[in-house]
């Protein structure tokens, strides 16, 4: 594969990625190839990963995958990178590795190139080949280039989630004036109905009617503004409180809809405050794009804790999404729910049963 040709396959993965990682998962395999490199690692922080760090490798032709690494384990010479910023070749470092481990490790060059955006490390690659790596002007030229691509994915993630944490703050704010003060007026407004249907029934029988319409009216209006407040309320900070929320959107999806929607959970749930917020936040979308687009006569919500992981499941028994649908093609809602998992370390698929139907599931790894 020629430069030109990298640099499109790069721009374009970047252009149809969500985020930092599924950047890296679509273009390391690529990079590998075309450059010659037998594995690419990816070293990237992340304050919502287990470890603080997320890292992807890539080994010729194998799927990308996230090593077990920690922390005190880390290279120094990565843990340098992160730091100043300045690209290294540890020839020294893939000499010494090959000397145990010469079967499974082949190579003999090693280069650790730091991405950087506004002056930050955001990502430090380490590849491998098995001759030296030189990093000569055209080689820097072309990853000055690859690494552009990934700092503007990079943006458009950190983007995302500003808009993501301003909206959520301006949903508290709208929460709070739905409940004290348009919730009280309407109930204050009920109570003096109240009162003058008393005073009608005494004085005016004939208008008494109209008046208990008007009552009814408003009661029915203080429900609906309560509903609402309670479906964009920020779930209280803990596992119960999302466990109380989850059952209340399933009740409240039963409630106003032709489809049954049903809540439990499996084992013990242990999440931290943004967590439980974001997973709120995903199981709503979920439930709505099933409402809008499923067909469907049943909607399953699923909180599951195992093998240190907690799975977040909303499942239903309608049409099912096209199977070779891309992700971007998938709508706003499916895009909002990836972004959301991928703030707090979690990763978010949406499959096709077999029998019929959707099942989007979010995993959440166990912090450390």
């Amino acid at each position: 594969m020629g430069r030109a040709e990298l640099l499109s396959v790069v721009a374009i993965a970047c252009h149809d990625s969500d985020t930092l990682r599924q950047g890296l998962e679509s273009t390391l395999p690529t990079i590998c190839r075309s450059l010659g490199w037998t594995s690419a690692t990816a070293y990237f922080p992340d304050l919502h990963a287990p470890r603080g760090l997320r890292i992807l490798r890539a080994q010729e032709d194998e799927p990308p995958f996230e090593p077990e690494l920690h922390l005190a384990k880390l290279p120094e010479v990565v843990r340098r990178v992160l730091g100043n910023g300045s690209p290294e070749i540890d020839f020294d470092r893939a000499t010494r590795l090959r000397g145990g481990e010469s079967e499974q490790h082949p190579s003999e060059g090693a280069l650790f190139y730091p991405v950087l955006y506004r002056g930050k490390v955001i990502l430090v690659l380490e590849c491998w080949a098995r001759t030296r790596i030189r990093l000569d002007r055209g080689l820097q030229d072309l990853l000055q280039e690859i690494s552009a691509q990934f700092a503007r994915l990079a943006e458009r993630e950190r983007f995302r989630k500003d808009i993501i944490e301003a909206a959520t703050a301006r949903e508290t704010e709208i929460c709070e004036e739905l409940h004290d003060n348009l919730g009280q007026e309407l109930n204050a407004l009920r109570y003096e109905l109240e009162l003058h249907v008393e005073q009608l029934q005494e004085n005016a029988p004939g208008v008494v009617e109209r008046a208990l319409r008007m009552r009814d009216r408003v009661q029915s209006i203080l429900r609906s503004t309560t509903n609402l407040a309670q479906g964009i309320a920020i779930v209280p900070a803990s596992p119960e409180g999302l466990q109380s929320a989850l059952l209340g959107l399933a009740q409240r999806t039963g409630q106003v809809s032709h489809m049954s929607c049903s809540y439990r959970q499996i084992g013990d749930v242990s999440l931290d405050d943004r967590t439980v917020v974001h997973l709120l936040r995903i199981a709503q979308e979920a439930v709505t794009n099933a409402l809008k687009h499923s067909h469907a006569h049943e909607i399953s919500i699923v909180l599951e804790a195992r093998d240190g992981v907690t799975q977040l499941h909303v499942e239903d028994d309608g049409c099912g999404i096209e199977p070779d649908r891309g992700k971007r093609d998938r709508g706003l809602g499916f895009r909002n729910m990836t972004h959301r998992a991928s703030l707090i370390g979690a990763t978010l698929s949406a499959e096709r049963k077999g029998g019929g139907g959707t099942v989007i599931t979010c995993n959440v790894p166990q912090r450390h």
